[in-house]
Parts: structure tokens; sequence; C-alpha cells
């Protein structure tokens, strides 16, 4: 059997056609038509959209926590206002006209 390159011959030995075998195993007609760069790979787009909500998640979870601290500060500094006691003399309601 012979091995043969380009329309060459290279050698007819056993030994080197198996190891020239292995090596030229790929193949033209095995490649895939080309990928455009105008649609992103499936996976891309939901590793894309997982970004954006995390993204998106982690933003909402700091405000809240500014929220909560803010609130947390102004119910600590009105529960150190001293208590009073009133009382209500007249009561009333006056109308006017504009």
């Amino acid at each position: 059997m012979q091995v043969i390159n380009q329309g060459r011959q290279i050698s007819s030995n056993p030994r080197v056609l198996t190891t020239l075998k292995r090596i030229c195993t790929m193949n033209r007609s095995f490649v895939g038509p080309e990928m455009t760069a105008e649609t992103a790979p499936k996976g891309q787009l939901i590793w894309r959209g997982s970004m954006v909500l995390v993204t998106f998640s982690g933003l909402c979870a700091i405000f809240v926590s500014v929220v909560t601290v803010a609130e947390a500060w102004r119910e600590h500094a009105e529960a150190r206002w001293p208590a009073v006691t009133a009382r209500v003399d007249t009561c009333g309601l006056d109308q006017h006209e504009h």
C-alpha cells in the first residue's frame, strides 16, 4: 500500500502509512458553515441575561439595605426624644374662602 500526498508518492512502508493516518484525519468537508457575527450563541445570551439579572438584583439589595439603615437610624433618634404630657383645651375648625 502506498501513501500519496498531493499526487506524489511518499512511502510504501506500512509503519509510515499508519503514522500518516493518525496525523491526517481532518477533512475539509467536516468543517461546518461559518458562524456570522450577527447571531450570538444561545449559551452566550443566557449568560448575559443571567449577569444582567444578578447585577439588577445586587443593586436592588444595596438600595433596600441603605433605606433600611436610614429608617433604623431615624427610629433610633426618635426613641431618644423625651416623652411629654399635654392637655388639649380647645379644638376647632375655621373655614376660609379663597
